[in-house]
């Protein structure tokens, strides 16, 4: 129903069904979105900014939702022609999507109505895309075997970068190249290639290198830098990313000197998550690990898996923070912490890993998170 302020607010019997739907994993406190997407939810960004709870969520129903995080309100939805694969903010208002039409959009949320201008096309499904801040410009990846750079200001297409094979996951590490000085984009593709972009020279890829993981890699997220003054941080502060494998893995890699411009290489570390135990002599069954967020607050970071539950985690002290939620009815597909890191969205959709079978409706939820949720661990004094 229409508020007073003229946005959309869900009744109450919409905001029990998607409660129900993200089922035995939700706590006392989690909202669920009361409009959540009919298919397979791909993706979900919140806000680039202090304050602000909206939250994208893009979807196989070839739809990109904005909405409120703390309420669980639609605010607008836009249609496209195809699957949504991914989003991310530009701006404040205006939204990037990667579609399985093969198309790069912007889509402005600050007008009446929401409107798309079309940036480009890949030869195929664009599976990922982001927005680099530094350098002003949009970058995607898709199944066609290319990096693609754009500017939305002339919408089109300024920079294509062939990749050893099908993306399946990207982040930008900011300030990532040369001491800072610009931002590197690190694709992870099939095969366990990682290739590492530099947005000052797109003409060729700067590092091209077999991932640490020995199985097919699923989701790759890049480490936030740490701030000045930080007393503790969740990761090693090196430009760097988290990787997720099919295979129930996440491998903290770091950017090579030769990218970075640093003295020395920072070592990683790979470690085992969303493992359930089968019963009798089969073993723990290893859940493929779908989403990788890290928290700006405090470096640290929470997985997702198959497995359906979300697990935070310490990378500085490679600890795991608190147990792992119950789990959900289905697979986490997606995470995403909220700018000030007081939010996680959490979206609960069955990603596939048995088949097309029976499954239970896609829901996204939205956790509240107090600082020691999420505060790194305090280390031991020597003896």
């Amino acid at each position: 129903l229409p508020t007073s302020a003229g946005r959309w607010a869900p009744s109450q019997t919409l905001w029990m069904a998607a409660a129900s739907a993200a089922g035995a994993g939700s706590r006392p406190g989690d909202v669920a979105l009361a409009h959540p997407p009919k298919d397979g939810v791909t993706a979900v960004a919140f806000a680039p900014k202090d304050g602000s709870d909206g939250l994208l969520v893009s979807s196989w129903d070839s739809t990109l939702s904005l909405h409120t995080g703390s309420t669980g309100a639609r605010l607008v939805s836009h249609a496209h022609a195809a699957p949504v694969l991914d989003c991310c903010w530009q701006t404040h208002t205006a939204a990037l999507t990667a579609s399985l039409d093969r198309g790069v959009r912007v889509v402005d949320f600050g007008s009446a109505t929401s409107t798309a201008t079309v940036l480009g096309y890949h030869g195929a499904g664009v599976r990922c895309v982001r927005w680099s801040q530094s350098h002003s410009c949009a970058v995607s990846a898709g199944w066609d075997g290319t990096v693609r750079v754009w500017d939305p200001r002339a919408s089109k297409q300024v920079a294509e970068l062939g990749l050893p094979s099908k993306a399946f996951g990207m982040d930008v590490c900011v300030g990532g190249v040369s001491s800072g000085a610009a931002d590197a984009v690190v694709v992870a593709c099939e095969g366990r290639r990682l290739v590492t972009l530099d947005l000052r020279d797109t003409s060729s890829a700067a590092e091209d290198r077999e991932a640490a993981l020995k199985h097919q890699l699923r989701c790759v997220a890049a480490m936030p830098g740490k701030p000045a003054g930080a007393a503790a941080w969740g990761n090693s502060g090196a430009p760097g990313v988290a990787i997720g494998s099919i295979e129930g893995r996440v491998s903290l890699e770091h950017l090579s000197p030769a990218v970075t411009g640093a003295a020395s290489a920072t070592p990683g570390f790979a470690f085992k998550c969303h493992r359930r135990d089968a019963g009798g002599d089969a073993g723990p069954v290893a859940h493929p690990v779908n989403a990788i967020a890290f928290n700006r607050r405090h470096g640290t970071f929470a997985t997702g898996g198959g497995d359906g539950t979300v697990v935070l985690w310490d990378g500085g002290a490679k600890k795991r923070l608190g147990k792992p939620s119950a789990a959900f009815p289905t697979s986490v597909s997606a995470l995403a912490f909220s700018h000030d890191s007081s939010l996680l969205a959490v979206a609960v959709s069955y990603a596939f890993e048995a088949g097309d079978i029976e499954h239970p409706p896609d829901a996204v939820v939205v956790r509240r998170l107090d600082d020691a949720d999420i505060r790194p661990r305090a280390k031991k004094a020597s003896a």
